[in-house]
């Protein structure tokens, strides 16, 4: 079992600060860049959990995704598949999004993008040993809320991009 991740950090959880320099990072970033970084993280982590899940049942990758040991090699799969899948919904996104984004809309994606990426985290690397979020996050955050924390976050989405 690795070190607890629940260790706080003035006081809150580093789940949290985590959650939350990642929400300050995005919002910063969508109003600078605009929404389409928000979108394309949106709509990657769904399509990177599939893949994940699809890898192991795939022709010809299947052999060789079973010969990865250990749970290093698992994350940077992860995370190869999550950059490889980034760059394809970047692409076809196209350009129709402005290059920044009023404060309202970036505020509304950054949160959006976040939670996104809180659940889909939260699912992809639960059982990893490298990196897992605490029992408060995980509850939140959890399969039982997985559904509703992502549909809002799509209202949403659709709502800032308007």
């Amino acid at each position: 079992m690795p070190p607890s991740i629940a260790t706080t950090f003035s006081g809150l959880p580093v789940d949290w600060v985590l959650v939350g320099l990642t929400a300050i990072l995005l919002v910063l970033f969508t109003l600078r860049a605009g929404t389409r970084v928000a979108f394309t993280l949106a709509l990657s982590f769904p399509v990177v959990a599939f893949v994940l899940g699809a890898l192991s049942n795939t022709a010809f990758l299947s052999t060789l995704t079973s010969q990865l040991t250990g749970s290093a090699a698992h994350l940077g799969l992860a995370l190869g598949v999550f950059f490889l899948v980034s760059i394809l919904v970047f692409r076809i996104l196209g350009s129709g999004f402005v290059r920044s984004a009023l404060p309202l809309s970036a505020l509304l994606s950054g949160l959006a993008a976040t939670v996104i990426t809180v659940v889909f985290l939260n699912q992809i690397l639960g059982s990893n040993p490298i990196w897992h979020f605490g029992p408060q996050v995980q509850a939140i955050f959890g399969s039982a809320y997985r559904l509703w924390w992502v549909l809002g976050s799509y209202m949403v989405l659709a709502f800032a991009r308007r």
